[in-house]
């Protein structure tokens, strides 16, 4: 199980300076991805798995939005983009 907290900044999340605390849903869903991108060259054993984005409260908007970057990188993946 993999956990992310969102957005940058909050929980155990940090953030590089103040500009990655400017956030909107899209942006948070990007940068989720590209945690959960890193996350799978770091293990790529768990490539072969399943997919299953969860969330609470406040996640009702950000797993529709990490689903859809997953869809469309997943699209993409024919032009150099890792598929997850």
């Amino acid at each position: 199980m993999l956990w992310i907290e969102s957005p940058a900044g909050v929980g155990w999340s940090t953030a590089s300076g103040e500009n990655d605390m400017v956030q909107n849903d899209l942006l948070q869903s990007q940068d989720a991805l590209a945690a959960l991108k890193a996350w799978y060259v770091s293990f790529p054993e768990y490539l072969p798995n399943e997919l299953f984005i969860s969330g609470e409260s406040y996640a009702g908007i950000y797993v529709p939005f990490l689903a859809w970057q997953v869809y469309i990188n997943n699209q993409q993946v024919g032009s150099n983009s890792a598929a997850v």
